[in-house]
């Protein structure tokens, strides 16, 4: 006896780890749940009642229990298959896989297929075997022993009369020519047809098929032969060589081209043709007119290069030629044109009265020009200067700079609307050094006033990035106090390049 206990629930769907056990569906418009809306869920999990088990038993084949016995063994599946058109069985002792046809005599044997059909034919008493699906038609005929026996004597009278048939052919053939003997297929001969005398030529003629066509080709006789080797021979000795010497190509042949009026020669790799006496005396009087033209040419060239400035021919990786050197009447400043820069002035050094000209004018690695005149052997550096603004920022509320080679300059606005006697200022840009501080001051209520660097401890406190001032005024009955006002502040230091 098994007894199970279960929480029941209800709800519109089924929560994770429950079984459903009923279904209910109440139509729209039902006034109350009846019984016949109340149906048994799929899956519920709900045994068999006695009569169900009962009607499953009757509907089956008895069977063996197991298949330990030693005739006859268990099935566990009986259906028909379609693609075999057949019974099967499902034992797992009949084949390997445990399927077998009803009608098959394999049982799984290797190497073997299944019978679906064995019937006895009456037209001719041949035994007929369907292999496989009747479908297929896959069918195995076995012949009576009679047919059997009339077609072995057939077999034994038709090999005795191929071979007397064999003997006369081979005997034919000993005596002809052979088509295939000594061809090459790889290398595009092709085989022999025939070999007869041709009534209209009166020689042998060979006959071949070259894929497309039959082919037929006369032969000479011995006689034909000679009687051209002594044509050519004759006609050889009247001919110019074309023999070619060592890496030289062979003459093919020489002859007069009206077209052209000149010998036409053709070698081995080409042709070519040869002059007249005409053309070289033609060319020798040209020759001598521009050898007279270009005497002339060169005098007037070496003028020409006389009154010229030398430059590089070629461009050896360092220096590359000038093409061009010109002077422009507009500006009064010589200029050259370079393949690689272009055109570009050459800056003129014509100094007037009391002044000196400029003998070399180069720059330093930090930028600085260098000039050197004619009066001195000494050289003048003047650094690039450049401007700009500074921005309010803090206590700063707006400057300038100014910066000339790596001295920078800069010009603060200072406001401090708060009495104090100290105020710090950070620099907007910072130097490589402690620079020099300088400072003007104004009272907000017109008192005289002055502003200084503050000193702690007997040193100035001020760094390379900011300093701290201390502003103070002469008040009423010349006491000194703190100050609140505005002002300015020169700061002047080196900085990194």
């Amino acid at each position: 006896m098994r007894q199970d206990a279960a929480q029941v629930g209800i709800g519109t769907s089924v929560p994770a780890g429950a079984y459903p056990l009923w279904t209910v569906t109440v139509p729209a418009g039902a006034a109350a749940i009846t019984a016949a809306m109340i149906t048994q869920a799929g899956g519920a999990p709900f045994y068999d009642t006695i009569p169900q088990l009962q009607v499953s038993v009757d509907s089956r084949v008895p069977t063996a229990a197991d298949d330990t016995g030693a005739v006859n063994g268990r099935v566990s599946a009986l259906y028909y298959d379609k693609v075999q058109q057949q019974p099967v069985v499902y034992a797992p002792s009949a084949t390997s896989s445990g399927l077998a046809l009803l009608v098959s005599q394999t049982f799984g044997a290797t190497g073997f297929s299944t019978v679906s059909n064995f019937v006895y034919r009456a037209s001719d008493g041949a035994l007929q075997i369907n292999v496989g699906s009747i479908s297929a038609g896959v069918v195995a005929d076995f012949a009576p022993v009679a047919s059997v026996q009339a077609v072995q004597a057939n077999l034994s009278s038709f090999q005795t009369t191929q071979t007397n048939t064999n003997a006369t052919l081979s005997a034919d053939i000993s005596q002809c020519v052979s088509g295939v003997y000594g061809v090459s297929t790889a290398s595009g001969d092709r085989q022999g047809k025939g070999l007869y005398q041709a009534g209209g030529s009166g020689r042998p003629t060979f006959v071949y098929n070259n894929s497309a066509t039959d082919v037929y080709s006369a032969l000479a006789y011995y006689a034909d032969v000679t009687a051209l080797s002594a044509t050519l021979s004759t006609d050889i000795s009247n001919c110019v060589s074309g023999v070619a010497a060592s890496g030289d190509a062979q003459g093919l042949k020489l002859y007069q081209s009206v077209g052209s009026g000149r010998p036409h020669f053709f070698y081995t790799g080409g042709d070519e043709y040869l002059a007249t006496y005409t053309d070289v005396t033609t060319v020798q009087a040209n020759l001598t007119s521009f050898q007279t033209s270009q005497a002339n040419q060169n005098s007037t060239f070496a003028t020409e290069i006389a009154s010229r400035v030398g430059t590089n021919t070629t461009n050896d990786g360092v220096n590359s030629p000038i093409t061009y050197l010109g002077h422009n009447n507009a500006s009064g400043a010589p200029f050259v044109i370079s393949s690689l820069a272009g055109s570009y002035r050459i800056i003129p050094s014509r100094p007037g009265a009391g002044f000196n000209s400029i003998s070399n004018m180069s720059t330093d690695s930090s930028g600085n020009i260098i000039l050197k005149d004619s009066s001195t052997a000494d050289a003048y550096v003047y650094a690039p200067t450049s401007t700009g603004t500074i921005a309010a920022n803090g206590n700063i509320s707006g400057g300038w700079w100014v910066k000339t080679g790596n001295i920078l300059r800069q010009c603060l606005k200072i406001t401090s609307t708060t009495v104090s006697g100290t105020i710090e200022i950070t620099f907007p840009t910072a130097y490589a050094d402690v620079p020099t501080v300088s400072a003007e001051w104004a009272d907000l209520d017109g008192n005289s006033a002055w502003a200084n660097v503050l000193t702690q401890n007997g040193a100035p406190v001020i760094s390379a990035t900011g300093v701290s001032l201390w502003a103070r005024a002469l008040g009423q009955g010349g006491a000194l106090a703190d100050s609140a006002g505005w002002g300015w502040v020169t700061v002047e230091g080196p900085v990194a390049d």
